[in-house]
Parts: C-alpha cells; sequence; structure tokens
C-alpha cells in the first residue's frame, strides 16, 4: 500500500477531516476502494507527496536506492555508502552490501569475531564420519542470558566446532564479546 507525506494541512474529502503537515496517510485514508484519482490531485496541487517504498532486503535494492557496502583498505576495513547499481550485483552477491550502516557494522564485527574465534578453535576439523568423534560448538541462551558448549553429532556449517569442552568453554572465557558478535546476540 502507498504510502503519502502531507506537505500541507488540507481537509480530507472522504473521512471530512483535517490532516496536518507531516502526517503520514495511506491509499485508504483517502480513497474509496483505492480510486487514486483523488491521491493524484493532490499530489499535483502540492498537499501531499507519495512515499517510495523502502527496500527490505538488498535483493528489492534497484538503479539508484542507497546502501552501505564493506570495503577492504589497507587502513582497515570502511563502511560506505553509495547509490551506484555498477557494482552492487557483485557486492550483493559477496555478501557485502546493506541497507544499513549499522547492518554493515554488525556484520563487520562478525566478520572480525569469527576470523578470532577461529583461532580458538586450534584448527580442529570433525571428520563427520567418525561418529565416536566428540565435536562441540559454542552457543547462546537467552532464557538463561548466557552462552553454553554443546555436543553436535551431525555437519552444520554455522557454528565453529571444537575438540573438547574445555576449548570451547576457554574461548568463551577469552572472547564473549566476540562470541556475542559473532552469534548476533542483542542485549
Amino acid at each position: 500500500m502507498k504510502k503519502y507525506k502531507v506537505l500541507k494541512e488540507c481537509i480530507n474529502p472522504i473521512r471530512v477531516e483535517l490532516v496536518k503537515e507531516g502526517d503520514i496517510i495511506t491509499e485508504d485514508d483517502c480513497c474509496l476502494a483505492k480510486d487514486s484519482i483523488l491521491l493524484a490531485r493532490m499530489s499535483m496541487e502540492g498537499f501531499v507527496e507519495e512515499i517510495p517504498e523502502q527496500p527490505k532486503t538488498v535483493w528489492d535494492l534497484k538503479d539508484g536506492d542507497g546502501w552501505f557496502y564493506i570495503e577492504p583498505e589497507c587502513t582497515g576495513p570502511l563502511i560506505y555508502i553509495t547509490h551506484s547499481d555498477k557494482w552492487l550485483s557483485t557486492y550483493r552477491e559477496l555478501g557485502l552490501a546493506f541497507l544499513s550502516k549499522i547492518e554493515a557494522k554488525k556484520e563487520l564485527a562478525r566478520r572480525k569475531a569469527k576470523v578470532i574465534l577461529e583461532g580458538d578453535t586450534k584448527g580442529f576439523k570433525p571428520n563427520w564420519r567418525k561418529t565416536e568423534q566428540s565435536k562441540y560448538y559454542v552457543g547462546y541462551s537467552y532464557e538463561q542470558n548466557d552462552f553454553y558448549v554443546g555436543e553436535i553429532l551431525s555437519s552444520c556449517e554455522l557454528h565453529l566446532h571444537f575438540a573438547t569442552r574445555s576449548d570451547a568453554k576457554a574461548s568463551i572465557d577469552a572472547h564473549p564479546n566476540e562470541w556475542k558478535a559473532y552469534l548476533g546476540v542483542e542485549e
């Protein structure tokens, strides 16, 4: 449903009520059976302007939409904004395009944390064919408001894997902030 910002105070002829400057109205607020003639007239007369629909994911971005991206630099990764469609598909396919600066910062922190936490695994590579081999991962419980170590029997690429429970616990103790960033824990 289209949304409109009221630019000048006016009377809504359908609902016979005053709409003030800055109010946000929808097609349903102004039209019967979604007849857009009234809104088109109000728009032409400068009373309202359509608010463009915001993209919901980076896959909804079109040429001219603003988007953020992570760019590796010699001084460290930087976050930029652009409206160019030139590199959008490449950055999007690499998982480097974001709708907001906040999303880009979270992903950058998650990637940095992953590199640190991978060092805590001590190079452990689970052999999923050996069911007798113990494999552990770190998770977070919002109910307990704490990290936990779980044992895993089948392959899961979402987790970092540890050879021992004590290695996983040591990683939690050494890098709690990195684990929060990596797991996306919201406080």
